[in-house]
């Protein structure tokens, strides 16, 4: 079952900076445009405290936008950011669980559905 085409087009950059408070980028950004009408767009976060940082987060959105690539396209796009997220999540404490006890990742994750008229933040 395919989308109906729409006039809308969608453009998407990342981009992301170290900052001032630390030596190495923690952060990590990726996107995935399914097609004309529907996108997602994460960026995560290392916590800067703590070590593995830079692997968290970019395993955080490796994981998550390979989850919702992977359901099929006729499952609302909510439901399929939801489950990416906690395929991360998993994928995260099943790789570094006990080793890295407190190691952590801010993500923040978007999605627009045109098709749908919808928006939402999926945030973990």
């Amino acid at each position: 079952m395919g989308r109906a085409m729409t006039e809308y087009e969608l453009e998407l950059a990342t981009a992301s900076d170290v900052g001032t408070e630390r030596e190495g980028n923690e952060d990590c950004c990726g996107s995935f445009v399914e097609d004309r009408a529907c996108a997602i767009v994460a960026v995560a976060d290392g916590v800067s405290s703590y070590a593995g940082g830079e692997v968290a987060s970019q395993m955080t959105v490796e994981v998550m936008i390979g989850a919702y690539r992977d359901e099929a396209p006729t499952i609302p796009a909510g439901q399929r950011l939801y489950r990416a997220v906690q395929q991360a999540n998993i994928a995260i404490y099943d790789r570094f669980y006990p080793i890295y006890r407190r190691l952590y990742s801010a993500l923040r994750s978007e999605f627009a559905d045109v098709t749908a008229a919808t928006e939402q933040t999926t945030s973990t």
